[in-house]
């Protein structure tokens, strides 16, 4: 079984790590009333916090592979273009 995830909808943790502000983190804070109910991902599912139990959960429910994405802003956090 592969669960698929949205990096946006998942990963969370908005300015942790050294994580550089995306495209996206830009546009949500600048543009709230523009969001429906104001979502911004500054947390959404919070992976990145308990990425250790939901694999171990995602192991006692079977699955067998994970597909996820890590946010260009983590690895060039300054916008640096390459």
């Amino acid at each position: 079984m592969i669960s698929p995830k949205i990096l946006s909808l998942v990963e969370g943790a908005y300015a942790k790590g050294g994580k550089g502000p995306s495209i996206w983190d830009d546009f949500v804070h600048r543009n709230h009333g523009r969001i429906d109910d104001r979502f911004n991902g500054n947390v959404a599912c919070d992976m990145y916090n308990k990425y250790k139990g939901d694999i171990s959960l995602m192991k006692k429910m079977g699955f067998d592979s994970y597909r996820f994405s890590i946010s260009w802003p983590r690895i060039l956090p300054s916008n640096i273009y390459i």
